[in-house]
């Protein structure tokens, strides 16, 4: 509750975490988890806004989801460095419980991952916005995913926006300016 991400979301909004476990394939936590019974409570409630912030593969599961949920009732995505077509790095490390999870950011996996679900496009009622981080200078990425990869040529071809900013994979959710940054694109539509 403490993180400079959190504290720059709840000025203006009430904010609620998904945890997951890195055990298994990320397509299995969008189909298997409670993020959909989790929406569906909250719409309940009476929200009507609900925003899905996804960091790194959780921007991957916020896309999946409302790809394969489009009437589940989220209205916009903020996906921040996420490795949509896949990142290098998920060949070089494989921790063990974390194998499965891992895999599908391999380029490969990514890139069969498109194919296989090219089907599946962005909802039009669903403002969604990839936040592309990269290092100072003009590195081609943010120390782990690369930009391409942020915002991947299936997205632009949907027509989706794109927000470059400087940072790093990790101190983009942990900086807080770089997490007012966040929270300004909660206030402002995308389209």
């Amino acid at each position: 509750s403490d993180a400079p991400m959190v504290k720059a979301l709840s000025k203006q909004a009430d904010v609620y975490s998904f945890a997951y476990g890195q055990n298994v394939p990320f397509e299995t936590v969008v189909k298997d988890s409670k993020l959909r019974e989790s929406i569906a409570t909250l719409r309940k409630l009476g929200y009507t806004d609900i925003v899905l912030v996804g960091h790194s593969a959780g921007g991957l599961i916020a896309r999946q989801f409302v790809e394969d949920y489009p009437d589940a009732g989220v209205t916009k995505v903020v996906q921040i460095s996420a490795p949509n077509a896949g990142t290098p790095l998920a060949s070089f490390v494989v921790p063990g419980s974390q194998k499965a999870f891992v895999e599908g950011l391999k380029v490969d996996s990514r890139k069969k991952c498109l194919q296989d679900r090219c089907d599946k496009k962005i909802p039009a009622h669903v403002q969604f916005i990839c936040v592309v981080v990269r290092n100072e200078g003009d590195s081609p990425s943010d120390g782990i995913v690369p930009c391409a990869s942020q915002w991947s040529e299936d997205l632009r071809k949907q027509g989706i926006g794109a927000l470059l900013i400087s940072g790093t994979h990790r101190e983009i959710v942990r900086e807080e300016t770089l997490a007012n940054t966040i929270a300004t694109l909660l206030r402002e539509k995308q389209d």
